[in-house]
């Protein structure tokens, strides 16, 4: 089997394998919960005089949902509503990197630190912006939490370039490996 049919075949039966797995066991929502922590901390670094926000995940009938809190510009309100899967972003990074044959240990290791680490921001980038738009819909005067660093993301998101960028980092980890394992190897050593 060529290297590109192993990777193909080994990232359908994992992908699949891990998404059978997250509807069994809340993974995604484990995530979400894991990228809310951060995006809280940025909120209150954000917040300028007078204001205040929070954000949390509970448990409610329908499933997780946001808890939201905004006080600004003497209003209070409670926002909320039922979870996003921004998880989806790291996870398909790591998946791809875990399937991709001939990477050696460190630079796969080095792979899941660095990508995983940047496909974690991306994700929690989403969420931020997710965020600014629930508060302009339920706020209209309030510039949100993140007005002028969240414009980026806004594009990304509405172009589905969130999910690309794992594919992007992935290429730079794997094509060296990947393009050897292609070369047959007369074509290597001339």
């Amino acid at each position: 089997m060529s290297t590109i049919g192993r990777f193909l075949l080994q990232f359908a039966v994992l992908y699949a394998g891990l998404t059978w797995l997250a509807t069994r066991v809340p993974l995604y929502e484990f995530i979400e919960r894991g990228i809310a922590v951060p995006v809280d901390a940025a909120l209150a670094l954000a917040a300028g005089p007078g204001e205040r926000r929070s954000l949390g995940i509970e448990d409610g009938g329908g499933g997780p949902a946001y808890r939201y809190e905004v006080e600004t510009g003497g209003q209070r309100r409670s926002l909320g509503g039922p979870i996003r899967l921004h998880g989806f972003v790291p996870v398909l990074f790591i998946v791809l990197v875990v399937s991709t044959p001939h990477l050696r240990w460190r630079r796969r290791l080095g792979a899941l630190l660095v990508g995983g680490a940047a496909t974690g921001l991306l994700a929690a980038g989403m969420l931020m912006n997710h965020l600014q738009h629930v508060e302009r819909r339920a706020l209209p005067a309030s510039p949100g939490p993140f007005p002028a660093a969240i414009r980026w993301m806004d594009g990304m998101q509405r172009t589905a370039a969130g999910g690309l960028v794992p594919v992007v980092l992935w290429a730079f980890f794997a094509a060296g490996p990947l393009r050897s394992a292609a070369t047959p190897a007369r074509a290597r050593t001339s």
